[in-house]
């Protein structure tokens, strides 16, 4: 088993990481002292600015139907068999569906708090439920407890008792 790596040890090794990652992969630094005036040059032409006062032409006139290749499809919600899911067959009643919808999504909704709360502590959910009591007994009693010690702290400091 191999010995716990020195403080030293484990810093040395960030460092390395941060140098190491500060380089571009063909050798140059990324560093801000890096001048990049040629870069500047190159780009500098009026030609690539767009100006925002100019009017723009479409290029899809008034005539011309919209591309409907990225219509929303859900518009249509028949089933493939052609039967419609509000048939007058079903063996559910409209009450029951939505009762299930509902059983299911409260379900659904408490394993997502489970999942979500399995890391939690004990010290956790004691924090977690004294915070509503905190808040309220801070909301009730803090406003009371500076007065006094503003007055108490003016008092000592101008020696006169207020």
């Amino acid at each position: 088993m191999r010995p716990d790596p020195s403080m030293e040890d484990i810093l040395a090794s960030i460092k390395r990481i941060i140098a190491d990652g500060d380089r571009k992969p063909n050798g140059r630094s990324l560093s801000p002292e890096t001048d990049h005036s040629d870069d500047l040059r190159k780009h500098d032409s009026d030609s690539s600015v767009l100006e925002l006062t100019d009017p723009v032409t479409s290029s899809l006139s008034k005539d011309q139907p919209m591309n409907n290749e990225h219509r929303d499809y859900t518009e249509n919600n028949t089933p493939l068999n052609g039967h419609s899911s509000k048939s007058q067959d079903s063996l559910m009643s409209e009450k029951a569906e939505q009762a299930s919808r509902q059983a299911l999504k409260n379900l659904s909704a408490m394993m997502v708090s489970q999942t979500s709360h399995q890391d939690l502590t004990l010290e956790d959910l004691v924090k977690e439920m004294l915070r509503p009591m905190l808040k309220d007994w801070l909301d009730s009693n803090l406003p009371a407890i500076v007065e006094a010690m503003v007055s108490r702290e003016i008092s000592r400091i101008t020696g006169q008792h207020l």
